[in-house]
């Protein structure tokens, strides 16, 4: 799974970097951007790696903060500002539940590597369960823009085109990255596997009504994410 991400990883960031030398030729920001962009694939990269639950969570955090840093790459337009000050809250909101979740998980299991995780599943159930797996499902769903955590989404169209491509094309599959990971846990129940399946399919057509109302080519895009992610 790591070789497999790290192929679709580099491959698409190959693409946006190799954009991006044209798109930001003579901004001011140019320095900036690609110091984040680099750093954002280089946290993915060690995120899908990442084994023990303390870098995991470090690199979640990590990663939200960078993507906040490339939607306020603009310092000088307040839209752009609040738009990465919205979007860090969401992402540190997700951080906290994976750390939760994370948490609960070590005190379960006594693991404290997410393959040791994976392999003491089968005795995982209970409250501790449920709030693990549900804070897992939580955090993903707000990294991958479901709804209702879509608002981030939509309000960081401000952002330098590439990374709105970083955004749409990586950062909100890092929900689906944690759900892969963590997926013994999250498989215990199958009652709870509906679940998870009505969220998605709610996103999933919610995402496509309202893209049906959208006047501007990025928010339609931005709200076909939203109906990817929960179909994903």
């Amino acid at each position: 799974l790591t070789v497999l991400l790290w192929v679709v990883v580099t491959f698409f960031s190959g693409i946006v970097h190799s954009y991006s030398r044209r798109y930001m030729a003579g901004s001011t920001h140019k320095t900036r951007f690609f110091i984040a962009m680099f750093g954002f694939t280089a946290v993915v990269m060690a995120l899908v790696a990442a084994d023990h639950i303390a870098l995991f969570g470090f690199l979640w955090v990590a990663m939200g903060l960078v993507m906040a840093e490339l939607i306020g790459i603009n310092e000088g337009w307040k839209q752009a500002q609040a738009a990465a000050m919205a979007a860090r809250k969401y992402f540190i909101a997700s951080s906290a539940l994976l750390g939760v979740a994370l948490t609960a998980l070590w005190w379960a299991t006594g693991a404290t590597t997410i393959s040791g995780i994976g392999a003491a599943a089968d005795t995982l159930d209970g409250p501790v369960w449920l709030v693990a797996a549900g804070a897992l499902v939580l955090a993903a769903m707000i990294q991958s823009a479901l709804i209702p955590f879509h608002k981030w989404l939509l309000s960081a169209m401000t952002a330098p085109t590439p990374a709105s491509a970083l955004m749409h094309a990586g950062f909100v599959n890092a929900g689906g990255i944690l759900l892969t990971r963590f997926a013994p846990v999250i498989t215990v129940d199958s009652t709870f596997m509906l679940a998870v399946v009505a969220v998605g399919a709610a996103s999933a057509s919610g995402g496509k009504l309202l893209k049906s109302v959208q006047t501007d080519i990025k928010s339609k895009l931005g709200c076909s994410t939203v109906g990817q992610m929960g179909f994903m």
